[in-house]
């Protein structure tokens, strides 16, 4: 199985509630960030026996938006492209298990 999700090498799982107002009309979403460890935990309760994680840092150099609400852009950081969206650092990982 494979897959992608926010994940943190804290032990400790994020729910994100985000009120945007930037566009004019009031948007709710969430973004849940999750523990490596508490993921593996849970993967190895399922059965697999291997699992990897592996960071993914976005190639192409997104922009800020004009608009000062949510919305995908990139920091770049010791040449790696950090993906963030309004104020929140989105540490994307693929999960590939066996």
């Amino acid at each position: 199985m494979a897959f992608s999700t926010l994940c943190t090498p804290f032990n400790v799982n994020f729910n994100i509630n985000v009120d945007d107002f930037s566009k004019g009309e009031f948007e709710k979403g969430t973004y849940d960030v999750y523990s490596i460890e508490t993921l593996k935990q849970l993967l190895k309760k399922k059965g697999y026996k291997k699992i990897y994680f592996k960071q993914f840092f976005i190639k192409q150099k997104l922009t800020k938006p004009q608009l000062k609400g949510m919305g995908s852009y990139t920091v770049q950081i010791k040449n790696k492209n950090y993906l963030f969206s309004g104020g929140i650092y989105l540490p994307y990982y693929f999960i590939f298990c066996i």
